[in-house]
């Protein structure tokens, strides 16, 4: 476990009280007064453990106070200061306990509301069986986080906090010689505010009035978690192509003018391949299916990267090319994922519904992503 400097400033602080404390026990048990030495080496000791508790508290009171600040931050965030992190992509399955408690509502003919929250778990035991750490998805009657691009690929996610968002967008500089030490430093200014606007996205649907039961609202929850996912896609794909620009040309050679392509990705942003996703329509990703599959050699495998890649597929692509792009050099603002039930007074049927508001994913760096023809003309 890795030790804070207070911690050690005490450790040293306790080796030399255990000095001291030798020095005059060796006088008590010769039954004499120290001598000068002895009793200006004892005081010198006493002095210096004094000085190191003074620094030790001081360091702890710092450490304390930082630690406070960075958690206020959080818990109006979502994040810490200047990290936006995928690990705060909101889940789309609305929790076991509020499930339970909209069904309640309706059997009741009331209204219930909530707001989800994923709050980070102290990892106690982690050979234990049920032990947990950090944010993750709910899971019931057979309901499942569905896979979006946004969590697929790890694209940073910060807190929306409002109906809009801004980030900043660099065009990345071409490499230059070192300068001597009379020389200013070249200047890198193509730096450009992205406004981003935020959307809602969500699904509803009409419930019995004599619903009382907590499974029909567990799956109209994995219904719409699986449309607000694909509502997801279709606008974080539409923004990368965007980003992405012109699809390079068809060449015969599909494989090779996807690598040269991909190689060109990771070469402009400094990022391994490995880091990078390639997504398009499965007909097109089938496309770069020829190397060998993955997982092992039994036919229930299947290749889930190309050159190092990850591959993506979705029906939200345009057809005939394939987009190569590094998630980490862009950035999506979302929110919280939220639900509601209420009655309608005129026939007394129930409305189920759940939503979330995201932007769609803003890029960073320029070259962060490029789109390939991979059908003939």
């Amino acid at each position: 476990m890795h030790k804070s400097l207070a911690d050690e400033l005490m450790e040293r602080r306790a080796a030399l009280i255990n000095e001291a404390r030798a020095i005059a026990q060796t006088g008590v048990a010769e039954n004499r007064d120290l001598t000068a030495d002895e009793q200006s080496t004892f005081d010198g000791l006493i002095t210096q453990s004094d000085s190191l508790e003074q620094r030790a508290k001081q360091i702890h009171d710092g450490e304390k106070a930082a630690h406070e600040l960075e958690e206020s931050f959080r818990s109006v965030t979502g994040n810490y200061p200047g990290q936006p992190n995928a690990s705060l992509c909101p889940a789309l399955i609305v929790s076991p306990d509020n499930v339970q408690k909209h069904a309640n509502a309706m059997a009741e003919g009331r209204s219930f509301g909530a707001v989800e929250e994923a709050r980070a778990l102290v990892q106690v035991n982690p050979s234990a069986a049920n032990a947990m750490g950090g944010p993750q998805a709910w899971a019931q009657t057979g309901a499942r986080e569905p896979r979006h691009l946004i969590a697929f690929a790890g694209i940073p996610v910060a807190q929306l906090t409002g109906v809009s968002a801004t980030m900043p967008t660099y065009t990345l500089p071409s490499a230059t010689a070192g300068v001597n030490e009379s020389t200013a430093h070249g200047e890198v200014d193509g730096v450009v505010d992205l406004p981003l606007s935020a959307l809602r996205y969500g699904r509803f649907s009409k419930v019995s009035a004599a619903v009382n039961a907590f499974v029909p609202v567990s799956n109209l929850v994995n219904l719409h978690a699986v449309a607000i996912a694909k509502d997801l896609d279709l606008k974080a794909v539409g923004a990368i192509e965007t980003a992405a620009s012109t699809p390079a040309a068809f060449n015969a050679d599909v494989a090779g003018n996807v690598r040269a392509n991909l190689l060109a990705v990771s070469a402009a942003v400094l990022a391994d391949v490995s880091d990078l996703v390639i997504f398009g329509s499965p007909s097109d990703i089938a496309l770069l299916g020829e190397t060998s599959p993955t997982n092992g050699g039994d036919v229930a495998s299947v290749t889930e990267r190309f050159h190092g890649a990850r591959l993506y597929p979705t029906l939200s692509a345009t057809a005939g090319q394939v987009t190569i792009f590094h998630p980490a050099s862009f950035l999506v603002f979302m929110s919280a994922l939220q639900s509601a039930s209420q009655i309608d007074p005129t026939d007394g049927s129930n409305s189920f519904g759940q939503w979330l508001h995201a932007t769609a994913p803003g890029q960073g760096l320029s070259g962060s992503a490029k789109a390939v023809d991979v059908v003939t003309p």
